[in-house]
């Protein structure tokens, strides 16, 4: 007697979830574009683009330590969304686990969670807009057509591993084009934007920093940071959202940051490798650390959750 076709009914319940995805291969496009040490410039910018969206600029504001210790939550920010590029599957449901908790009513009484599919996607649309930022900004060659279709499927994988829901995911350039527009005109003059203003023109004294530094760190803040963050924050963000957070911007601002830029690239040039990939070598000598720091907190929010 022929065997009947098994349905979905039948099937064990491991056949009926979707596979995990697959990290992305170490010598990706997106990959390469992340090790880069300049992508830590535009980062700041990155970070106002999405605290100014509202759902992600309400989590910052309700769920965040960016008060506390801004430059800690940073550094968390950066590698939680980078770390993507460089781990599995593990380490995506850390992420995705670790913005359960996320959510409640934001500053105009609208409710909100992390998990929403356009919010929770825009983290690796300025991910990608940083890269290509990079590349117009800092090396003055735009991404080809051929290089953001390869630069944009490791996103898209990223998006994947953070538990991105697939119909937030555009699926082509041409659809994520159309959708970086929408949301960029959507963007809000947002307090969590404004804050992250204050904090980087007056960049508060790291909890980690030993005591016998901290005379030291006020005045390089003030005259030195401080200044070049300033120039880096309000500069690289896209001149429509300046206008909408009503930062001034002058032409003698634009020429301060080629300067900056320009010696940027001098040092790009002769720095050693490693510390021209300097994302993907802290990445690979510190996996063990990052990947308990981000189970340890998913756990946390998984023990205080009630979503």
């Amino acid at each position: 007697m022929a065997e009947r076709t098994r349905t979905g009914a039948d099937l064990p319940e491991q056949h009926l979830r979707p596979a995990e995805p697959s990290a992305l291969a170490p010598d990706s496009a997106t990959v390469r574009a992340v090790s880069d040490w300049r992508i830590l410039a535009v980062a700041p910018a990155a970070l106002v683009l999405q605290t100014s969206h509202p759902v992600i600029g309400a989590g910052v504001a309700q769920h965040s330590i960016y008060t506390v210790d801004p430059i800690l939550r940073f550094q968390r920010s950066f590698w939680q969304t980078l770390g993507l590029a460089f781990y599995g599957s593990d380490y995506g449901r850390d992420v995705r686990a670790l913005h359960k908790p996320i959510g409640g009513v934001d500053h105009q009484g609208r409710r909100y969670h992390a998990w929403h599919g356009d919010g929770y996607f825009f983290v690796l649309a300025t991910a990608m807009w940083a890269i290509e930022t990079v590349a117009e900004r800092f090396d003055k060659i735009p991404l080809s057509p051929a290089q953001r279709h390869d630069v944009y499927d490791g996103i898209k994988q990223m998006a994947r591993l953070a538990g991105a829901p697939e119909p937030s995911i555009p699926a082509t350039l041409v659809d994520y084009d159309r959708y970086f527009a929408d949301t960029m005109a959507k963007l809000e003059d947002h307090p969590a934007a404004q804050q992250l203003h204050g904090t980087v023109a007056d960049i508060p004294v790291p909890a980690a920093l030993p005591g016998a530094l901290v005379p030291l760190w006020r005045p390089m803040a003030r005259r030195v940071l401080g200044p070049v963050a300033v120039l880096l924050t309000v500069g690289l963000t896209p001149a429509q959202h300046r206008a909408v957070l009503g930062w001034e911007w002058s032409e003698r601002d634009e020429r301060k940051l080629a300067g900056l830029i320009g010696v940027a690239q001098v040092v790009h040039r002769v720095l050693p490798t490693p510390l021209r990939q300097i994302t993907r070598t802290m990445a690979l000598r510190r996996r063990a650390e990052f990947h308990r720091q981000i189970s340890d907190a998913a756990a946390v929010a998984a023990s205080t959750s009630t979503v």
